[in-house]
């Protein structure tokens, strides 16, 4: 009997064993691996901002200033036949302070290229820009009166089988029907021809050092001359992520109305060319002898195209 009892005991005190073990194990022998992971992303700042904008002409001239729909000193365009309704026009004494303004800024977080172009700067033979080439100019006046005793040193008669005026020689046969002509307005236009017009560029640069623009002083210069600037300045420049910029130049121009008493008979010349119906002659390669001016002599229309673009670097 004692040694049934003593087994039952053994044996309960043996349960109470394994299920301590149990407990214990469970509190301080668990293994446990975890992972987790997030992430979060926007759209890059863009930001860049390119305007070309402005009026460099007008129809009109209002107190010499060129604007979009008002403008009236000497000059007013009467031809409608152009596509805006009436033609833009410079003459002696009209101007732009306002100008053209061609303008970056922002800071984008990506790399970006700038590409420039300009017909103006391309073009060799600056036919864009209004001139004069170099040489003597006057207007054939057909005049009349002429006798013996008049002074035929200033007067020119026309060969028609040369096509050229040439110092006249008196006719006094009956019924002559000859016809003689003074040369007026007449003046030498000297070095590298006439440009009338002065451009002037006027820049502002505020940041952006690092991708090679120049903080200049305002500058004057020829027209192709700008525009050629102006493309290098902008063209195949790359600029670093987050790189502020901000830059401006602004075009403007003048036609002064009287700078010398040679520059009144040239501006004359380049108005009665434009007019056509007055007789515009040039000096011929024999002296004393004036021919008819030829399309390469001169430009009476200016043709300024500039374009800018940004793009991401890839």
């Amino acid at each position: 009997m004692k040694k049934n009892k003593f087994l039952r005991i053994a044996s309960a005190l043996l349960m109470l064993c394994l299920i301590t073990t149990c407990a214990v194990s469970g509190t301080f022998a668990k293994y446990t691996t975890s992972d987790s992971d997030s992430d979060t992303a926007r759209v890059a700042k863009w930001g860049v901002t390119i305007g070309v904008d402005g009026t460099l002409f007008g129809s009109k001239y209002d107190t010499n200033e060129a604007t979009e729909n008002k403008n009236s000193i000497v000059a007013t365009s009467t031809n409608v036949a152009s596509a805006n309704g009436t033609d833009r026009i410079v003459a002696p004494g009209t101007k732009n302070d306002k100008g053209l303004k061609i303008a970056l800024k922002g800071a984008p977080e990506v790399q970006y290229k700038l590409e420039a172009s300009s017909i103006t700067a391309a073009t060799a033979t600056e036919k864009h820009e209004i001139w004069l080439k170099a040489n003597t100019y006057g207007i054939m006046v057909e005049v009349h009166g002429v006798n013996a005793y008049t002074d035929l040193g200033a007067i020119y008669e026309y060969d028609s089988g040369n096509s050229k005026y040439k110092l006249a020689t008196f006719d006094d046969t009956p019924g002559s029907t000859k016809k003689y002509y003074e040369l007026q307005n007449y003046v030498v236009c000297s070095g590298d021809g006439y440009y009338p017009i002065t451009w002037s560029v006027a820049e502002a640069i505020t940041t952006n050092e690092g991708a090679n623009f120049t903080a200049a002083a305002p500058f004057d210069a020829r027209l192709a001359d700008i525009a050629a600037d102006l493309v290098a300045q902008f063209n195949n420049k790359e600029i670093d992520a987050n790189e502020g910029v901000d830059i401006s130049y602004t075009l403007t121009w003048e036609w002064e109305y009287y700078v010398s008493a040679e520059n009144d008979k040239l501006d004359t010349i380049l108005g009665n060319i434009q007019a056509g119906d007055v007789t515009v002659v040039k000096l011929s390669a024999t002296p004393n002898e004036y021919v008819l001016v030829e399309t390469s002599d001169y430009n009476l229309d200016i043709d300024f195209n500039f374009t800018l673009t940004a793009t991401q670097v890839d």
